[in-house]
């Protein structure tokens, strides 16, 4: 099975999150900047939190902070899954790096959703820098991933053919 990519401002693709692994259990919405892998374990603690005892949990992944760091975008719980979030740039200009993050709000016109309490989050790498982060957000309208998705479709169907 093909993984469809996701674009990114600014160059560089990146998978599209999966729904079962774009969460992080909050009641508010958070921005992270991660540094260091003390900070790493923290924030991976939280995220396994919620993993009922006995049930299989991922390991810490391995990560060189001396030439990476982690980025995260949480919206905190929401009351269904018609909600997403994704971390779609990032660039340095005058002096500090620019991370772009785009949401989506649930409502009726979003088409079928469950009715779940969801906490959409997303994480990416990028190149580690002492500049301070600036997270520009964009708001986009519901069937804006689904357009995408379905570009991203046709491009590896006429790759493929």
């Amino acid at each position: 099975m093909t993984s469809i990519a996701l674009p990114l401002r600014f160059g560089g693709e990146r998978p599209f999150p999966l729904p079962w692994v774009n969460g992080f259990p909050s009641k508010t919405p958070f921005r992270l900047v991660i540094r260091n892998r003390d900070e790493f374990s923290d924030f991976w603690k939280g995220l396994v939190a919620q993993v009922p005892p006995g049930q299989w949990t991922p390991s810490l992944p391995e990560i060189d902070f001396s030439k990476e760091m982690i980025i995260v975008a949480a919206m905190g719980e929401r009351p269904s899954s018609g909600y997403s979030i994704i971390i779609d740039g990032a660039c340095e200009v005058d002096g500090h790096v620019d991370v772009f993050v785009s949401s989506q709000e649930g409502g009726i016109s979003c088409g079928m959703q469950m009715g779940v309490v969801t906490a959409p989050a997303d994480a990416v790498r990028i190149p580690q820098t002492d500049l301070p982060i600036v997270f520009r957000e964009t708001q986009v309208p519901c069937d804006y991933w689904q357009k995408q998705l379905q570009g991203r479709k046709q491009e590896l169907k006429t790759w493929n053919d």
